[in-house]
């Protein structure tokens, strides 16, 4: 087979290693070795995409089911389709989850107006793990279209509307300062990364616990509490230092303002993050 047009020696050898791989792991496979090598040679040009990490098989399958081949479907479907089903199930609750993956099906290997969802598998991690989080997304979206009204009875203002009543110090910071902290907190939140937005919705909005987004993102779950205790201490800080250059305040309503913004700061995500179902995880 010669190498691919316009890689170089050594990238051709890793291309033509991958489908010989591949070839291995999944015999069963009606794959077409020149199409394949054409799609193994594209990710191989994609800087995002380590073909050295990669799993041939998964690469395979993915790409065969994309295709039509009821082979590959069936085995995505037997081997990796149960562990999402759980993790729907978390979610939307078993009575539910069923219809979530029917759905879910016909996203990765039919599709309407677009191409199958299973297309956009690049073999950046694992196929099971980037199932889960799809199927996971849209469990949610299922929810959160369930649950719109339900979800956003919080009000108007959610960076400073406290559980309990103000007291008159923080009642006058209230009306004194609203815009600002609202803008100082939305500014610090915008300056996280889609994933570090994401984690934090899926966390504070859409409830999911330590232990599922450990599935979810294949860590233990002390490392998922340590994502977002690091988090909350980021956006805590960039509003305090925000707050700090904009408002000229003593040292009295400054420590005031602090444990405002501290202790709204569950309840602000809810403004201020968006739903954005393609913002990675992983």
């Amino acid at each position: 087979m010669p190498p691919p047009d316009s890689l170089d020696p050594a990238t051709s050898d890793g291309v033509a290693r991958f489908v010989a791989a591949a070839r291995e792991a999944e015999p069963d496979l009606a794959l077409d070795v020149a199409t394949f090598t054409a799609h193994v040679t594209t990710l191989a040009r994609d800087p995002a995409v380590d073909l050295d990490a990669a799993s041939a098989a998964d690469v395979a399958l993915a790409w065969a089911a994309s295709r039509g081949d009821p082979h590959a479907i069936a085995t995505i479907e037997r081997r990796h389709m149960p562990a999402a089903r759980t993790a729907v199930a978390r979610i939307l609750g078993d009575d539910r989850a069923e219809d979530s993956m029917q759905q879910l099906r016909a996203r990765l290997f039919v599709g309407d107006d677009a191409p199958p969802r299973i297309t956009e598998y690049r073999g950046r991690g694992s196929l099971p793990g980037w199932l889960r989080v799809v199927a996971v997304r849209g469990a949610l979206s299922q929810r959160r279209r369930s649950k719109r009204a339900e979800d956003r009875e919080v009000g108007d203002d959610p960076l400073i509307e406290l559980a309990g009543p103000l007291d008159p110090e923080l009642d006058h910071l209230k009306s004194r300062y609203r815009g600002e902290l609202k803008a100082a907190f939305q500014t610090a939140l915008t300056a996280l990364s889609a994933r570090d937005r994401n984690l934090l919705r899926l966390h504070f909005i859409e409830r999911l616990t330590i232990d599922e987004l450990g599935v979810m993102n294949q860590v233990h779950r002390a490392t998922v509490a340590r994502w977002i205790a690091a988090l909350r201490d980021r956006l805590f800080e960039a509003t305090r230092e925000d707050l700090t250059r904009r408002l000229g305040v003593d040292r009295a309503e400054f420590e005031s303002l602090v444990a405002l913004v501290r202790s709204q700061l569950d309840v602000s995500l809810h403004r201020f993050l968006d739903a954005d179902d393609d913002a990675p995880l992983s």
